[in-house]
Order: C-alpha cells, then structure tokens, then sequence
C-alpha cells in the first residue's frame, strides 16, 4: 500500500491511502471532501464566535499556534502563524481580565536594529519581514525577560526580543538574532542556560515533507545553538517531522514531539533517550502544566481525509476527535486532561493552562478557546 500525502495547516502532514505503488486512480479523499464541505459550509462565524457551555471562543487572532504567559500571569503571548513561506505574522498580546488582543510586535514596528551580540549571534541584523512559528519566553541570568521566536521570513532565523514594560504597558524590542546556517526549516525553540535548542521540521523546500513523511525519512534533529560554540545538532535526536520542545532543567529533560511518528520522545541534554511516549496521535507543541510538574501536550485524532479536504477549502473548522494530555517528569506516565469531538473547535497545536482554565490554539483558523 502506498500513502498519498497533502500539506496542511503549515504544521501537518495528513496521509490518504491507495491501494498499490502502480494506483493512479483518485483517492478516497475526493468522497470526504464533499462530506466535509457539506457539512460546514456556510460556516456562521457569529455562532462560532458565541460561548457555549463552558467554551468560549476568542475572535479576534489569526492562527495563533503557539503561546506563553506574561510573567504576571495577566496576558498571553500569542504566534499568529502564516505558514513556513514567509506569509507575514504577528506577535500578539491577550488581557485575560478585558478579553481584547493587542499587538506586540510585527514587521511594522521593525527599527532595523543590528545585533549587539548581547542576545544573539554576531552580525544578525533585524528582518525586513516576520513570519513567527514557535516561542519560548525565559528569564535571563540579569533578570530580564526573553522571547525567543522561530522567524521564517526570508533566511530562517531564531529572533531574540526582551519583554518588558514601559510606562506599564508590556513592550517587545529586538535584541538580536541567529541566523540558520543551512536550509533548516525549524518549529519550536526552548532556552536554556546561554543559548537554545530548536527542532528541525525539515530541510529544504517544503516539498520535502511528504517524502518524510512517506519514507518516515529522519530529516529532523534537535539542534543547539550556544553563545561562543553556535550551532551543533544533538546526536541521537533524529526524528520524522519533529515539532514542540520544552526543556526541563532541573529534571535534565527535553521533551520532544516527532509529529511525523506520533510519539513525543524524553532526552537528556546531551541527547541520550530516557523514555519514549506513544498513544499521542500529532502530537504539536509542549507547555507547563499550571503546577509546573507536568507537562501538557495536544494530539488530534483526526480523520486523514478531512484534515486533507479542510485545508483545501480553508475551512475554520475541521471537525474531528482531539485531546490534552499531561505527561509526568522523570517516570514518563501519560493521563488524559480534556477531550472534545472537536465539532465546535479544532484541530489544537497548543495548550497553556492558567486558573483551572485550558487555552487552546490552533495552526489555523480564526479564534483562540478557553475550556473551563
């Protein structure tokens, strides 16, 4: 049997099946698709936008895949993604307490800044264009708040800003960059000590995900960047399609999702595996559980031939099965959190929680959730 595989979302790879290496014929997925569309056309985004019970839906972001808490706890950071092209996004701002979203940063408020090489690489100037994926914010060793930011416009880059407030209103400005130094495509980024790790998606055009995919080709790696060393891939990090990571320090642990397998992989920071977790279907981007003692991560159980005929059609919704998990430090043990049908809301790519309260984002569509 051989996998016919579509983009979608920026962030997926979805598979439709044929029979044979030779099958020409149409796939299944021309069937589904007509289903899909029947099903949500005419979509009332005044209904999608109203709260239902014990969801509610924020309207006002585009894509918002992934997200970090201010550190008052009184907003969410959010990535407004546009795909790996270089479509323009945005940094975002949500007040938890009002409800309204506000702009950090995009490429209009750029100022052309050089790298001080203070917070980034040498040389590293800020980009004409902004086309944010993954974030990961820190605080420094000097106390200062960091956000790192995966930047596909233009060269790939891992933009560093500082997050701070000025006359009380919470600011980003650009304090340097690092620069890809082959044609890396990266996901997500996690700070640690005096620099940060990245995961690989791909290598090359986008093209070459559904060979990845299909071959189950481990052109994704772990890679570290580190002030006065650069760049180094961390051995023993391979995967399909890897995604999210968060880092654990005090555990010794990063956690990876490798998208392209389904499985969401523990490494210690010289890349040696502890322990490997499966029955997390896509799994995307990893966060903090509230308690800081465990981790969270999304999986969507969505049918293949949706999620191919959604993207087409650029629907807001692609109805289908998704959950949050929690995944335990040191032991590995996984338990489920929340899970919808995902008929009102869906697929996820991230999840933060704050006051007994899930915030879910997606690769795409138009709203932001809150699950009480």
């Amino acid at each position: 049997m051989i996998m016919k595989s579509f983009w979608f979302a920026g962030s997926l790879t979805v598979v439709v099946a044929c029979s044979s290496l030779t099958d020409t014929s149409e796939p299944e997925v021309v069937v589904a698709k007509q289903e899909v569309v029947e099903a949500t056309s005419g979509e009332d985004m005044e209904h999608l936008c109203t709260p239902q019970d014990k969801v509610t839906p924020i309207c006002v972001v585009n894509a918002p895949e992934d997200a970090e808490w201010l550190p008052d706890g009184s907003g969410l950071i959010l990535s407004e993604f546009a795909g790996f092209e270089g479509t323009e996004g945005r940094i975002s701002l949500l007040d938890i307490e009002s409800g309204e979203v506000s702009l950090l940063y995009d490429s209009s408020l750029r100022k052309g800044a050089d790298d001080t090489s203070e917070w980034g690489a040498k040389g590293v100037v800020e980009k004409k264009r902004f086309a944010p994926h993954g974030i990961n914010l820190s605080q420094r060793a000097d106390g200062r708040w960091q956000l790192l930011v995966v930047n596909h416009a233009a060269r790939e880059t891992i933009d560093v800003f500082e997050l701070l407030q000025i006359d009380g209103v919470w600011t980003l400005l650009w304090r340097g960059g690092v620069d890809a130094v082959d044609e890396s495509k990266f996901n997500d980024v996690a700070a640690f000590g005096d620099g940060f790790y990245t995961t690989r998606y791909f290598i090359g055009n986008r093209d070459t995900v559904e060979d990845d995919f299909l071959e189950q080709r481990k052109n994704g790696i772990v890679k570290k960047w580190t002030r006065g060393e650069g760049w180094a891939d961390l051995a023993g990090t391979e995967g399909v399609l890897l995604n999210g990571i968060l880092w654990n320090e005090a555990a010794n642990e990063l956690v990876v999702a490798e998208l392209g397998l389904s499985l969401i992989h523990v490494f210690t920071s010289d890349g040696e595996k502890k322990h490997t977790i499966e029955g997390v279907r896509l799994p995307d981007n990893i966060s903090w559980n509230e308690k800081r003692d465990g981790y969270l991560v999304s999986g969507n159980d969505v049918s293949v031939y949706k999620l191919a005929d959604c993207a087409e059609a650029e629907l807001e919704i692609c109805a289908g099965e998704f959950a949050v998990f929690e995944i335990a430090p040191v032991t590995g043990s996984k338990k489920t959190r929340y899970s919808s049908d995902g008929e009102f809301w869906g697929p996820a790519s991230n999840v933060v929680e704050r006051d007994g309260r899930f915030y879910l984002g997606s690769s795409r569509g138009s709203r932001l959730l809150i699950v009480e």
